[in-house]
């Protein structure tokens, strides 16, 4: 049966509100439209379509914030939306507040930066104490719209005076590839860099109790396992 002209385009607005709104305290919206064939109801997490042969009003009433991790009505079928809602805050909102919070602390460019966090951070995961400079320029041209020369640019900077954060040596393995190591200097950089995020981060983590801060970096930690999983796969 062919849904009348107004009830997609009325899924459409009821998909943005949900988005808009939810987990706010106390929102109520109430939104009004003439149907002879359909009468939406709506809860906060999703809704349904039932006949009704009257003049319909879908109102939409949002609880108040979770209290507890137990609250959080998520299911196996609908966490992968939920998820997805709080993309946004954490990649763009969040995330460019720590990137900030990293190149606060001295006179790296944004470029330089993140290649300062990526030897850090895949060293660290890997236990290596160097990174091909390949593997370098596929992350950074996987994440920014940064061509390949402008990363070997950033590389020479780094690896020059006045900064001599890393050392670019030969591969052993390969002649025409390199490999980045950190130098003390760019170790000491990075201490700084990560003492600088930490206050950023700290603002958020000194409002959560030690149970949810346990929590939040579990789930940090078993997202990244099954991401990296995926990736393998594939």
């Amino acid at each position: 049966m062919k849904h009348p002209p107004e009830i997609p385009s009325l899924f459409v607005i009821v998909e943005a509100i949900l988005f808009s709104f939810r987990n706010s305290v106390n929102s109520t919206l109430l939104i009004k439209y003439n149907s002879r064939h359909k009468d939406i109801i709506l809860d906060k997490n999703s809704f349904q379509v039932k006949n009704a042969l009257k003049i319909s009003a879908l109102e939409i009433k949002l609880d108040k914030e979770w209290q507890k991790f137990e609250d959080v009505p998520a299911t196996s079928a609908n966490a992968p939306e939920m998820f997805l809602d709080y993309f946004y805050p954490i990649h763009f909102s969040i995330g460019m507040k720590i990137e900030a919070g990293l190149m606060s602390c001295g006179q790296l460019d944004r470029h330089q930066t993140v290649i300062m966090w990526i030897l850090r951070s895949e060293m660290q995961r890997s236990g290596e104490t160097s990174i091909s400079r390949k593997d370098i320029v596929r992350l950074m041209t996987n994440w920014y719209d940064i061509t390949s020369s402008s990363v070997s640019k950033a590389l020479r900077a780094l690896a020059k005076e006045p900064l001599h954060y890393i050392e670019l040596t030969e591969d052993p393995n390969s002649g025409r590839e390199k490999l980045v190591t950190m130098t003390p200097a760019g170790k000491q950089h990075c201490k700084t860099m990560i003492a600088s995020a930490c206050e950023v981060i700290r603002r958020i983590t000194d409002n959560f109790s030690d149970e949810e801060n346990r929590m939040g970096v579990y789930m940090f930690m078993r997202m990244d396992e099954e991401f990296s999983a995926s990736a393998d796969d594939h």
